[in-house]
């Protein structure tokens, strides 16, 4: 329940809010450089809308993987008792973090692999076979640019009982225990068995969608 809960308002939000946030920048913005097909433009909308979801509902996250953890409700509970409501936001900054590169860097991706495609692969075209190919290159980039990130919010987010630790100290714990690189990476496999297909039925979906409600495609 907690991880349904999670997907269907994390993903609709930091992905909903990417488009009007793109194009919000790219209004308002007093540089010239504020295009809203510039990569650049990508990263910093993608990286706010996924920051700003992420906060607002790390308390779902942090419910999700203490339950797979074992946890009982009644321990989060006994949690919220102790250490107050703002106990739930435990971690945030590392979602936040996590959430901004997972959106900058999927949608970014995305839409420039997608560019590509059309550009250099001989016929094509805006069509579902640019999605899926744009797509899972995407799923790639993405769990190599968030994966060391995850690790540091996960060891966080199960810290046991009085040990509380910063993010800082989350990350220096997996360095001692993996080393650097491997640290970083750990688990990598599993996640992009997780984000690749995930981020390959987002777009074609949201591409599909998009074009039924009348709306361009992707950038």
């Amino acid at each position: 329940m907690p991880s349904l809960l999670r997907a269907t308002t994390y993903g609709g939000l930091r992905l909903g809010l990417y488009d009007p946030i793109r194009r919000n920048l790219v209004s308002s913005s007093q540089f010239g450089w504020m295009d809203e097909n510039r990569v650049t433009t990508k990263l910093l909308a993608g990286g706010c809308s996924g920051a700003l979801a992420a906060f607002t509902l790390n308390p779902t996250e942090l419910v999700k993987t203490r339950r797979m953890k074992g946890d009982s409700w009644q321990t989060i509970k006994t949690q919220v008792a102790k250490d107050g409501v703002s106990s739930l936001w435990r971690g945030s900054s590392m979602a936040a973090s996590r959430a901004a590169l997972l959106t900058a860097s999927q949608v970014a991706a995305y839409g420039e692999v997608k560019r590509l495609w059309i550009q250099m692969v001989p016929n094509a075209k805006d069509d579902w076979m640019a999605h899926v190919g744009a797509s899972a290159a995407a799923g790639l980039i993405t769990t190599a640019t968030t994966n060391p990130v995850d690790v540091v919010k996960t060891r966080m987010f199960i810290s046991g009982e009085g040990k509380k630790l910063s993010a800082k100290e989350a990350a220096m714990e997996v360095v001692r225990e993996y080393g650097a690189l491997r640290g970083a990476m750990r688990g990598f496999t599993a996640n992009y068995i997780r984000l690749g297909p995930q981020t390959m039925v987002t777009f074609v979906v949201a591409e599909e969608l998009r074009k039924w409600a009348g709306l361009e495609s992707l950038k």
